[in-house]
Parts: structure tokens; C-alpha cells; sequence
């Protein structure tokens, strides 16, 4: 939608970052993000809302900054770029949930352990 406006987009990126424009600038970056995850058909409303538009602010944030740099036919390179930013979220939250799986893991193995210690010292609950 900003190709139309590309030759005089970093200015208005620079106008956004003024101080008096912050709180602008967050809401319409809200919105913009709010409006993507509503038409992907997200209606999370857990902490997984918060996370994932902060995921999409920040790709959409740096493809916006890539693009204007842009001098590829129609934008190959921002498309690439797009797709490659997605693909990075999509692995870190793969990322994530191994993490939060292997916690599982861990302390599960950690009680089992401490129970066997009991059990070897003759401290069991019988």
C-alpha cells in the first residue's frame, strides 16, 4: 500500500519519530497490526496476542525500513526479505516451545530423582 507514497515515505517514518508524534505513531502501528492479525483470523486473547503482534510490529517494522532502501523490480527483494522475517518468527516460537517442553522435561526428571533419593534413604511416605 505505500509503494504509491515510496518517494516521500522516509519522510513521513521521520515525522513519526518525533517526540510529540510517539503515541501516534504506537497507535497506528497498533492498528496496522491489529488489522493484519484480525484478517489472518487470529482472536487469541491470552498472552499469545500480546507476543504475536509484537513478532508482526517488528517484521513489519523492518520490512517497511527495508523497502524504502528497495531497488529491485516491483520489490523482489522486500518480498524475500518478508518471507524470510516470517519464516524467523515462525522458527522462534518453534524455538520457544521446545524450550518450554524441555523445562517440563527437566523438572519432571528432577522429581523423579528426588523421590528415588527418598525412596533409596528410606524416607518414602509409607
Amino acid at each position: 500500500m505505500i509503494i504509491p507514497y515510496i518517494d516521500k515515505w522516509p519522510q513521513a517514518m521521520s515525522i513519526q519519530t518525533l517526540p510529540q508524534n510517539a503515541v501516534q505513531s504506537w497507535t497506528n502501528l497498533s492498528r496496522v497490526v491489529d488489522d493484519i492479525w484480525y484478517y489472518a483470523g487470529d482472536k487469541s486473547n491470552d498472552f499469545n496476542r500480546y507476543s504475536k503482534r509484537l513478532s508482526l510490529a517488528a517484521v513489519y517494522k523492518s520490512t517497511e525500513i527495508y523497502m524504502i532502501q528497495d531497488q529491485s523490480e516491483d520489490y523482489a527483494d522486500t518480498w524475500l526479505f518478508l518471507e524470510n522475517r516470517l519464516e524467523d518468527v515462525v522458527k522462534a516460537g518453534h524455538l520457544a516451545r521446545n524450550i518450554q517442553e524441555t523445562g517440563s522435561v527437566i523438572s519432571e526428571g528432577a522429581l523423579g530423582m528426588c523421590l528415588l533419593t527418598r525412596n533409596i534413604l528410606g524416607m518414602n511416605n509409607r
